[in-house]
């Protein structure tokens, strides 16, 4: 398991855990459900203790995509930087600051705003969705 990042290992099943060495079946699936059943946790702590996941070698983290944050977030202590910067980086994703053409999700305060990062994003044809969404989509 040394060779996987925590966001890996969040996305296996029971079966991929128990092909890894040293790993039994009742340890694969002991390993998976608590994965699974704690995950809020295990966010709250990569939010707390962000050096968690600075101690990974981000090049290893098989990228889904390039995510941008705008507007209010719904839980006024959930700034963009402090947590939904490094849950987005713990479940795989490059963050940037700025709309790019690569950038395949914006996520918003308000899906109805007509910000330049909003317009950027629809002139793109980027996925927008607001905070809620994008935290359901990665879980």
């Amino acid at each position: 398991m040394k060779d996987r990042t925590l966001s890996q290992l969040r996305q296996m099943s029971t079966n991929e855990l128990l092909a890894i060495d040293d790993i039994g079946e009742i340890r694969a699936a002991l390993i998976h459900l608590t994965l699974q059943e704690y995950s809020e946790y295990i966010d709250e702590l990569i939010v707390h203790f962000p050096s968690i996941i600075n101690t990974v070698d981000h090049q290893d983290v098989e990228l889904h995509g390039v995510v941008c944050f705008t507007g209010k977030t719904p839980v006024k202590s959930e700034t963009r930087n402090k947590h939904w910067k490094p849950f987005a980086e713990t479940h795989g994703f490059e963050v940037s600051s700025t709309i790019k053409k690569n950038t395949t999700i914006l996520v918003t305060g308000d899906l109805g705003s007509t910000s330049s990062k909003m317009k950027k994003a629809e002139a793109n044809n980027t996925q927008i969705m607001d905070y809620e969404a994008f935290r359901e989509m990665v879980q």
